[in-house]
């Protein structure tokens, strides 16, 4: 019986993991090159390029009678190998050119496969006998440490190639003051907002020029001090501007090396697209750091059977994370519901605009502004995952 074929195919999978773990870790090595883990990763990824190396040398050499390696002589079988070698550096040239997008994809998968026995459960034994109740609280407990480990590594990953744009505060959501401001009015707003920092302006939002601490304030509590005598520029700070499509590690490094905790997020025509603070990056690795001026805003919540209510600013990537797949998909023009929902309708929709797309069906309940700010979602999928 022919089996050529099957040897051609077994070569393929060894090259397809290397160019797997190839591509891994190049994505690893421009998006983390500072964490004190990235040594350890690399050694682990370029071990197992070294073992699908080997693994080809050593199946082509020990497949006698296929690809004609019994009629080749020592010299010709050397050849072989070097030119094995030169396409395994080919694949390395190769992983190169391609987008950073498809290598991470790459990468959240072999962490994801890792997860997998990260989460397996393992037998209980505390020497109690078989004490029913005491197991089932171990694995409660144990459980519950899987599922923030779970989602620790999941954050680090997307923590990697995540950019600025995707996790700011959007331009409508800034609080900011005009330049002219007086005392009293400042103060208010720092006690209603609740902000720490508040940038400030010259005629529009598209030219901030400093950043206020709230903190700088509190001389100004002393009585006798009228607003006549404050002069915004003497607390002011130099704001920092970043690109949108910026990555957020390499933001944070920037926070770290002067010593800032907020930025002005820019467009590419120059304008304020948004804010971002220290702590939003924290956040996209460790989860929701919630304060006592943080409102307690539900973006998805369950409402019934296969029925959902959430924000309009509700990303499609937690969206596609919840149900499993990736049923909605990211551009460069939204990262949210909202503007999934706006990109299909064409249009700012009306109230009760409703449509179906992969067996989900859409329909906006509230609008703020001209901004979705609500969206029923109803589950008609045939199959779930």
């Amino acid at each position: 019986m022919d089996t050529d074929w099957l040897y051609f195919v077994i070569l393929f999978i060894i090259y397809f993991f290397y160019f797997v773990f190839t591509a891994s870790e190049n994505i690893l090595k421009s998006g983390n090159s500072n964490s004190t883990s990235t040594p350890v990763i690399f050694m682990v990824y370029r071990l197992f390029k070294l073992l699908f190396l080997v693994i080809a040398i050593t199946f082509i050499l020990s497949t006698e009678n296929y690809f004609f390696i019994n009629s080749l002589n020592v010299y010709n079988k050397i050849l072989l190998i070097i030119l094995m070698a030169f396409s395994f550096y080919f694949i390395e040239i190769l992983v190169i050119s391609i987008p950073d997008t498809i290598k991470s994809v790459f990468h959240k998968g072999i962490v994801k496969i890792v997860m997998i026995f990260v989460n397996e459960k393992k037998p209980y034994s505390n020497g109690n006998n078989g004490n029913i109740k005491d197991s089932d609280n171990y694995e409660a407990a144990n459980d519950s440490i899987k599922n923030d480990q779970k989602e620790l590594i999941s954050g680090v990953v997307e923590f990697n190639t995540s950019i600025v744009r995707e996790i700011m505060t959007p331009r409508v959501d800034i609080t900011a003051v005009d330049r002219s401001i007086l005392l009293q009015d400042l103060m208010d707003i720092v006690n209603i907002k609740g902000h720490s920092r508040i940038p400030f302006y010259e005629t529009n939002i598209d030219n901030i020029i400093g950043i206020i601490y709230a903190k700088d304030l509190l001389p100004y509590l002393k009585p006798g001090l009228r607003d006549k005598e404050f002069n915004i520029f003497d607390i002011a700070r130099e704001p920092l501007f970043v690109p949108e499509s910026k990555l957020i590690k390499d933001l944070l490094h920037e926070f770290q090396d002067k010593k800032m905790h907020l930025a002005i997020v820019v467009d590419e025509f120059g304008s304020t697209a948004g804010l971002i603070t220290l702590e939003d990056i924290l956040e996209e690795i460790v989860g929701e750091i919630r304060d006592e001026y943080d409102k307690d805003e539900i973006e998805f919540q369950i409402t019934g059977n296969d029925n959902y209510l959430c924000a309009g600013k509700f990303t499609i990537d937690s969206f596609n994370e919840y149900f499993g797949k990736d049923y909605l998909m990211t551009t460069e023009g939204y990262d949210t519901v909202a503007g999934f929902i706006i990109s299909q309708a064409g249009e700012i929709p009306p109230i009760n605009y409703m449509f179906e797309y992969n067996g989900f069906r859409f329909t906006v309940l509230e609008l703020i502004n001209k901004r979705i700010s609500k969206v029923r979602i109803e589950d008609n999928r045939k199959i779930k995952v």
